[in-house]
This record gives structure tokens, C-alpha cells and sequence, in this order.
């Protein structure tokens, strides 16, 4: 379970939400619920967790989520985010600002 204090990002049962369904990252409104994705710049539907966005190099395969150009990437259980120097690798969250918090599923749910 994946929290983001700023933006309210959680990541639970492969669904990435924040607060309304929208993931605010810079310029952009990422939402990722139920194998949806919408992007701002144009609409784009996941179905078999398989997706490509042309435009915006913005990939979703085999549960994996990646913004090609480095931006922000989540596979294997790790969130990379090279701008904010995010990440996440087996359990263990840090960024430089300390606004990322990692929670379990009891933590969450309570």
C-alpha cells in the first residue's frame, strides 16, 4: 500500500487513485483506478493492464506503470520518480522532502 502525502496518492489491490480518482503530477492529471487510465492531454482506457500513450510515452503492461521519459515508473512493487528522487523498493519509501509514507493493508484499511 502506497501513500502520497501531497497529492494523496494511494496504491492498493493494483489500484492507483488519489483524492477525486486524480494523480496530480506537475502539468499533468494521471488517474489509474480499476484498469482505467485518463490522461489530461487525451483519454485512454487499460484493459488486460496493457496501455501506450504515444504522445506522452506513458506505458501500463503486466501491472506495470512507467512514464518512459523518467518521470515516474512503478513495477515489481517500486515507484521511481527521478524528479522528486522517489522511490520505492521492497517495502521501503524515501524522498527527499520526507512527504512519502508506505503503509500496510492494516494500516490503511483502519
Amino acid at each position: 500500500i502506497l501513500s502520497y502525502k501531497d497529492d494523496t496518492l494511494t496504491y492498493k489491490d493494483d489500484t492507483l487513485s488519489s483524492k477525486d480518482d486524480i494523480l496530480r503530477y506537475k502539468d499533468h492529471n494521471l488517474r489509474y483506478k480499476n484498469d482505467t487510465l485518463s490522461y489530461k492531454d487525451g483519454t485512454l482506457t487499460d484493459k488486460d493492464h496493457t496501455l501506450t500513450d504515444k504522445d506522452h510515452t506513458l506505458t501500463d503492461k503486466d501491472h506495470t506503470l512507467s512514464y518512459k521519459n523518467g518521470f515516474l515508473s512503478y513495477k515489481d512493487d517500486t515507484l521511481t520518480d527521478k524528479d522528486d528522487t522517489l522511490t520505492d523498493k521492497d517495502d521501503t519509501l524515501s524522498q527527499k522532502d520526507d512527504s512519502l509514507s508506505y503503509m500496510d493493508d492494516t494500516q490503511l484499511q483502519g
